[in-house]
């Protein structure tokens, strides 16, 4: 099916760059340089996408697109998705435009980044993966649009309060109540993680307030571009992955690759959310050893924050998959698996929780 799309940015060098990258999604690439050229293009012709570089010619801003086609409801592309393209974005851009534009490149970036942002922002919530028709579409479940900033920032602040009134904290992973239903495993994981990570931060003394936000924030969004898909969200190595291949289609095991990175995607337009918060979910199925995914990076390249989330989410999975499970049988079972000075560390504080 014929695609196009409206790159509008003001370095020539650019244009050319970014309609190489868009050759591989789009048959149309049109150009614009200026407001006035763009608003002209756009109200000839409907595209599948716009780029949008914020900062034209020194002298224009480039919201000044969003707010016509806000302002415009009637015009042909209203509706269509726009990413921003731009080396910065500042929070009053964010809160403002936020409900209309659908991702966010910040300049510079590669062919690999384009294309993963721009499909997944020019699905519709209605578009459906497997579908045998869209064998082009980007390997993602779809979700609905992702809980707003306040509601998000609620849910965490609400969960911080209750830490803090708990001085007990060692006592935490006795109290835990699992809810076992594979058809839940999303949301059930993600408070077993919040209760695990939270613990194990405070034995580390990693235990101020911005950290634990982080890792509450974290445990709720890190599998978010799975949550229609708790049998896939399971998946947790590489291993695991490469023994249900015969059972799994091309999109499902791309899926399963690829979700850290687009569920840290999704939330890139939360102002509110810290990088850290994002190289934990970027990193959260990575191994010391290498074998993880979706980059295969080894201990030394995953930062200590992301290592006490990966032993947290792999203790989660075990206590969810051992009703009779015990801290120490779990130590045993993983140490030989997380190794390296972050890892071991965290090893540690997790055997002193249960002491």
């Amino acid at each position: 099916m014929s695609k196009s799309i409206l790159i509008i940015e003001d370095q020539g060098d650019l244009i050319e760059i970014y309609s190489k990258f868009a050759q591989e999604l789009f048959t149309s690439i049109d150009s614009a340089s200026t407001i006035e050229d763009s608003l002209n293009v756009l109200n000839k012709k409907l595209y599948d996408c716009i780029l949008l570089d914020i900062n034209l010619n020194n002298t224009e801003n480039g919201a000044q697109v969003l707010k016509y086609l806000m302002d415009n409801p009637t015009n042909q592309n209203a509706q269509t998705p726009v990413v921003i393209s731009s080396a910065y974005v500042n929070s009053i851009f964010i809160e403002k435009f936020q409900g209309r534009f659908a991702g966010i490149l910040k300049k510079p970036y590669d062919q690999n980044t384009f294309l993963s942002t721009v499909k997944m922002s020019t699905l519709s919530v209605e578009d459906v993966l497997f579908n045998p028709d869209q064998e082009d579409e980007v390997p993602i479940v779809k979700t609905d649009t992702p809980f707003s900033q306040p509601e998000l920032q609620n849910k965490v602040k609400s969960i911080i309060n209750n830490i803090a009134k708990n001085p007990e904290i060692k006592s935490l992973l006795k109290k835990i109540k699992v809810d076992r239903n594979k058809d839940k495993y999303v949301g059930a994981h993600a408070g077993l993680l919040i209760n695990i990570s939270t613990a194990i931060s405070k034995e580390l003394h990693w235990d101020s307030r911005s950290t634990l936000e982080k890792f509450v924030t974290a445990s709720y969004i890190h599998d978010y571009a799975l949550s229609n898909r708790p049998d896939l969200a399971r998946i947790q190595t590489q291993a695991e992955l490469e023994a249900k291949s015969t059972s799994l289609s091309d999109k499902e095991i791309e899926a399963v690759r690829q979700h850290p990175l687009l569920s840290s995607q999704i939330f890139e337009s939360f102002s509110n959310i810290p990088q850290d918060v994002h190289t934990i979910i970027q990193q959260h199925h990575e191994r010391p050893d290498g074998s993880g995914f979706p980059g295969g990076i080894s201990h030394n390249r995953i930062s200590p924050m992301a290592a006490l989330f990966i032993i947290s989410h792999d203790f989660c999975l075990y206590i969810i998959e051992n009703p009779k499970w015990k801290l120490d049988n779990y130590i045993i079972h993983a140490k030989h698996k997380f190794k390296g000075p972050n890892f071991n560390k965290i090893m540690r504080a997790l055997s002193s929780i249960g002491k």
